[in-house]
């Protein structure tokens, strides 16, 4: 005789929010998928910066910028090279989901918007360097 499926078994897709589920599954699911709806919103703020501060940079240094064209190749690299560093963020994302640490959700929800933002301060200051000095260049005057 065959079983009838029980109703409150839960659908595979429910099983990362059930309390029993294994633990590895949950974390996976805190880390792809919760710390993915926070970490890519928070890229397209990233690249909206960092495309603000590359106008920001054109217009101040405007004498140099038709340089820009000849060198977008490199500036896209850079552009490339940045959004892989902030996938480092998954990285964090996984240590503050370590269950010691989830405990404190003030200090990681703190955490969460201090490393970002420390991030993007430092990818600015990366960003201004590379266009004042590789990108806003003379190509010749390699």
């Amino acid at each position: 005789m065959h079983e009838l499926p029980n109703p409150s078994t839960p659908a595979p897709a429910d099983i990362a929010q059930t309390p029993d589920a294994p633990s590895f599954s949950r974390f996976l699911h805190a880390v792809l998928i919760e710390g993915g709806r926070f970490w890519e919103r928070g890229r397209i703020a990233y690249n909206g910066i960092q495309v603000l501060l590359t106008i920001v940079m054109l217009v101040v240094r405007h004498s140099k910028a038709h340089y820009f064209p000849s060198n977008l190749g490199e500036y896209l690299g850079f552009a490339i090279m940045a959004n892989l560093l902030y996938t480092a963020a998954y990285l964090l994302e996984a240590i503050l989901q370590i269950p010691p640490l989830k405990r404190f959700t003030q200090f990681t929800n703190v955490v969460r918007w201090v490393i970002p933002l420390a991030g993007i301060v430092f990818a600015c200051f990366l960003a201004v360097i590379a266009l004042d000095g590789a990108i806003l260049v003379d190509p010749a005057d390699d």
